[in-house]
């Protein structure tokens, strides 16, 4: 939604042509004004932080908020882009973070692939389920990424994970809100690069038409969530579209439409 009304409400500068343009030439700019439009958004909403929390690792003591904490090594903290809470909770600084009232931590991605790499993904892991000794994670962070990003020598380019969110759009809310967070929980990264060497995903709009019709008989058509029994109609269809994009990961699709019910069953 952010990008879509940098687009359309003229907020960030473009050529006469309408294409949208990059003044400083700087590959980070685009991702950054994502992040701080993010941050502005979501700022006095119920439940939603978005200023750069810094948690420090295995004690989850949050050390600052909007900047690095001064004179602790950055290989001791783990920085958390949005984060969302529940029953009132406002997390506060020097305390310890209540992982049982955050229900999803965030970051912002603006390059080209969109990923998150080993080290702060298990850093966000651990931040979200108390940096258990036996890894067995219950909740996962999500990636947000940007559609497109500017190259130095090519301008502005689509990223990956274009192509798989325009398909998404079109579910209703309910459908939608599953959707992503099974894409997330499985990994945002290896569902766009995998779309992106099948070509022409439009092949599978007949499953995709599935989901809708069983978000329609469910009665997902707002992101209201109530009962498994809605969910339960979704599993099916969700993964027979999904299972094109993880190639001989089906067991991992699993457990990410497992732990995606989960999810939005105790996010209501």
């Amino acid at each position: 939604q952010i990008e879509t009304d940098i687009n359309s409400k003229k907020l960030w500068p473009k050529d006469k042509k309408g294409r949208l343009i990059n003044p400083r030439k700087n590959p980070g700019d685009y991702g950054l004004e994502i992040h701080q439009r993010a941050a502005a958004n979501l700022k006095g909403k119920p439940g939603w932080i978005a200023e750069d929390i810094y948690i420090e690792k295995r004690t989850n003591k949050i050390l600052s908020f909007n900047q690095p904490p001064p004179g602790v090594p950055n290989k001791n903290w783990v920085q958390i882009d949005i984060m969302k809470t529940k029953d009132g909770y406002i997390p506060q600084r020097n305390s310890i973070l209540d992982i049982s009232k955050v229900s999803h931590i965030g970051d912002i991605k603006g390059s080209y692939r969109g990923t998150m790499g080993p080290k702060q993904k298990a850093a966000l892991l651990n931040v979200l389920n108390g940096w258990p000794k036996d890894q067995k994670f219950a909740k996962h962070p999500y990636i947000h990424p940007v559609s497109r990003v500017y190259h130095k020598d090519k301008g502005w380019i689509e990223t990956p994970s274009k192509g798989v969110s325009k398909k998404i759009e079109l579910l209703p809310p309910g459908a939608k809100k599953f959707v992503t967070r099974v894409i997330a929980i499985f990994g945002v990264a290896a569902f766009a690069e995998r779309a992106n060497a099948l070509g022409n995903i439009d092949q599978y709009d007949d499953e995709l038409h599935a989901i809708i019709n069983a978000a329609q008989q469910a009665g997902m058509q707002t992101g209201n969530i109530k009962t498994a029994d809605q969910v339960l109609l979704l599993m099916g269809p969700v993964k027979t579209y999904l299972a094109h994009f993880v190639g001989e990961d089906n067991t991992v699709l699993d457990v990410a439409i497992r732990k995606a019910v989960i999810d939005v069953l105790n996010d209501k």
